[in-house]
């Protein structure tokens, strides 16, 4: 049984029992199990991919449901003996929008479990209709979120200076909330004194400098320590 992800706002955790079947725990007990099996909804067509989940609450079903691997191609659940399609556990994404900033989101990206990468939302940054940059937002927890953070976010050098990444931060933050998440964190080497000046902009509070681990693939790169700034949305 493998440990995917753990969800500090319900207190649970996401483990991966078998190809087929997922584990929704709290303190040791199971309190969702999803399996994998195939219905057959048209004679005509073969069996569906069909996820069944016992024992949940469907309130959580909008985080827990991007950790199932997306290859399935799964698009219906069985829930309460009742067959509904996926998306209606999706959030509406709300309009990210900052006077003449704007973000658009280009893709959604499912867990890299294997990378240490939850579920992630990137977007490009728009001022007044011109393309200013792009920034992410990583929906999930995930220990190497530690080092990593939830929000990356790049602005080109003909629009800086004008804390457009900050106001971009904020809007994600707002994003964040739609995901019900309870805090978000920001990471960056130490000696980046424009990515930490746009933390602090955007209202998250300085959490320390600490030591990169050796297996991280920016130890690989020289990088020895990073600072992380978080922010509680609760």
């Amino acid at each position: 049984m493998t440990l995917l992800w753990q969800d500090h706002r319900h207190n649970a955790a996401v483990y991966q029992v078998s190809s087929r079947r997922w584990t929704v725990q709290r303190a040791g007990e199971i309190i969702g199990d999803y399996r994998l099996t195939g219905e057959t909804f048209d004679p005509d067509l073969p069996p569906e991919p069909v996820l069944t989940i016992t024992g949940s609450d469907a309130g959580t079903l909008d985080t827990w449901l991007r950790f199932i691997p997306p290859q399935y191609g799964i698009s219906r659940l069985r829930l309460r003996d009742r067959i509904i399609d996926t998306a209606f556990f999706q959030p509406v994404l709300p309009e990210l929008r900052d006077a003449e900033l704007s973000l658009h989101c280009t893709r959604r990206d499912a867990p890299d479990i294997a990378r240490g990468f939850t579920a992630c939302d990137y977007f490009d940054l728009f001022i007044s209709g011109k393309r200013a940059g792009s920034c992410s937002l990583r929906t999930g927890y995930h220990p190497s979120l530690m080092v990593n953070g939830h929000i990356g976010y790049t602005v080109f050098p003909a629009f800086r200076g004008h804390h457009y990444a900050a106001r971009a931060v904020r809007l994600l933050l707002t994003h964040a909330r739609t995901w019900n998440m309870p805090e978000v964190s920001i990471c960056c080497v130490p000696e980046n004194a424009a990515s930490r000046r746009t933390c602090e902009i955007a209202g998250l509070s300085f959490d320390g400098i600490f030591d990169i681990p050796m297996e991280h693939a920016l130890y690989t790169q020289g990088k020895r320590q990073f600072c992380r700034y978080r922010i509680d949305l609760t």
